[in-house]
């Protein structure tokens, strides 16, 4: 059986925390909550898979590759509109074209309902959709269903989750509609914590977790420091490379990410601390959901920023690594600042003269990145420039014109030479979140991916591609390539960008 997975991690409940994460990305436990559906449904005998993602894809590829490590086979498709895609589910029809009635089992992966695969009975061509238990609300679709192949070619494009589920309860031969026990839900706060508790309490089995439960709902995982004065209370799970201090009180009901450290006489309670994250001493938690220095409440439904670094922090980066790189790019700005100073005197001159009237400084307030919290809490500085154009004019005029001035913003450490384009607030208030998610974790800079990739006149959707794919994985190597593909466009400006490859592909 083959399953088709639309993970775009689209959850609006969730935005106090989809400046870092979404739905599908969002760990449960000890690995993404995708992860955990993939490892279920290979366990049940699913021996293929169709990820349909939109945000981080490049973050899943590298995580689940082809699919040899689980002995099964992936192929990826890209939503443009997370709300809407199941435009992709009839291109992958085409695969199936030989064997029309073949079952496809097609699900969200922001659930993992109790699927109980093996005791199946569904006949050919047959469809079938698993509910939630009753409660005092009408049943609940899980998200997932069994369909014959060929109807894969009729999936509603323009409709969301909702439209999805009357099409299929619309068929012609009505479908065959079952009740599942339990149903992990990652689109709400409350699902999340619900989730965890559920996942401690095995109502899901067989999913795969690191640790081991040393005593009935007490969970911990390797290299885990523990002082012998801390008292855990089930259900509890504490993730990999975790120091907990002396005095914490953790549980009833306490989930500790991996890499994560807990300074004394903190209290966790009903909550569920993300990887990577700092609790200050003598911070009580309780119902919430922390991500490093962003603090969900679950009984008020928002989140907010906390700027002291004593209660709540981050440990994913190294912080002795990110003053070297900030420092060396700073130094770097500042040498090449007196070095060029004649040069930058001389541009502003012949500007003066050739512009007659016209302004030779432009200042702009942008955003400084990257950037927490809303809109109101985001810093900006002035970004200086000979031109008004942010993306870019030319190569020589982008050294002279941007870059060149530009030295000043670098020595002080407001931006880098590589990053994303620089932006107003207005205009990165104005981005789609997913973009603007993205953006608001990055840094700007003066050469940029897109610049490189496609010239200075890149289209929206050329741009919306580069400047998340480099957001989502920008590294020190990457930036000295794209330095280097700059220098290259100077002294050879025929050599062609990505784009006008890809034409000559096309034509060729």
């Amino acid at each position: 059986m083959r399953a088709i997975v639309f993970a775009t991690g689209y959850a609006p409940a969730l935005t106090s925390l989809n400046e870092r994460h979404d739905s599908v990305s969002l760990p449960l436990l000890d690995r993404p909550f995708l992860q955990h559906v993939l490892e279920n449904l290979v366990d049940q005998g699913v021996t293929g898979f169709d990820f349909t993602l939109s945000r981080k894809p490049e973050f899943f590829e590298s995580l689940f590759g082809t699919g040899t490590r689980w002995g099964s086979s992936f192929r990826y498709h890209l939503a443009r509109d997370p709300e809407f895609p199941y435009r992709a589910a009839r291109a992958i029809e085409v695969y199936f074209k030989q064997n029309p009635d073949e079952p496809v089992l097609v699900g969200h992966g922001d659930r993992l309902p109790l699927l109980r695969l093996a005791e199946l009975r569904a006949g050919a061509g047959e469809i079938v959709m698993w509910y939630e238990a009753a409660t005092d609300e009408a049943p609940k679709w899980t998200g997932w269903a069994l369909v014959p192949a060929r109807l894969l070619a009729e999936f509603p494009v323009q409709t969301d989750e909702t439209g999805l589920e009357e099409f299929l309860r619309n068929q012609p031969a009505a479908p065959q509609l079952q009740t599942v026990a339990a149903c992990l839900d990652f689109r709400t706060y409350e699902g999340i914590l619900k989730s965890h508790w559920d996942a401690v309490a095995k109502v899901i089995p067989n999913l795969l977790v690191s640790g081991r439960e040393v005593e009935p709902g007490i969970w911990l995982s390797r290299n885990v420091s523990l002082h012998p004065t801390a008292q855990l209370k089930a259900p509890v799970y504490i993730g990999e490379n975790c120091r907990i201090e002396a005095g914490v009180q953790l549980g009833p009901q306490a989930m500790i990410g991996q890499n994560s450290v807990l300074d004394t006489h903190c209290s966790v309670t009903g909550s569920a601390v993300l990887p990577g994250s700092f609790v200050g001493e003598g911070l009580e938690l309780n119902e919430v959901i922390v991500d490093k220095n962003r603090l969900v409440s679950i009984r008020f439904g928002v989140g907010v920023t906390v700027a002291d670094d004593f209660m709540l922090g981050t440990l994913a980066q190294n912080p002795i690594t990110s003053w070297l790189q900030r420092t060396l790019s700073q130094l770097t700005g500042l040498a090449l600042l007196l070095l060029s100073w004649p040069l930058l005197l001389l541009t502003a001159l012949v500007l003066k003269i050739v512009r007659r009237g016209k302004p030779v400084w432009y200042v702009t307030e942008v955003v400084k990145l990257p950037a927490a919290g809303p809109e109101l809490d985001w810093k900006t500085f002035k970004l200086v420039s000979f031109t008004p154009d942010r993306r870019g004019t030319g190569w020589f005029s982008d050294l002279f014109l941007r870059l060149l001035p530009g030295l000043l913003n670098i020595a002080k450490g407001e931006a880098g030479f590589v990053g994303v384009q620089p932006r107003t607030k207005e205009e990165l208030a104005g981005l789609p979140t997913d973009w603007q998610a993205l953006l608001r974790q990055s840094k700007p800079g003066f050469i940029t991916d897109c610049m490189v990739r496609y010239g200075n006149h890149p289209t929206p959707d050329e741009q919306f591609s580069s400047e998340t794919f480099y957001a989502a994985s920008a590294t020190w190597w990457q930036d000295l390539r794209l330095m280097a593909g700059f220098v290259g466009k100077l002294f050879l400006p025929s050599l062609p960008t990505e784009r006008e490859n890809e034409r000559v592909s096309e034509r060729g």
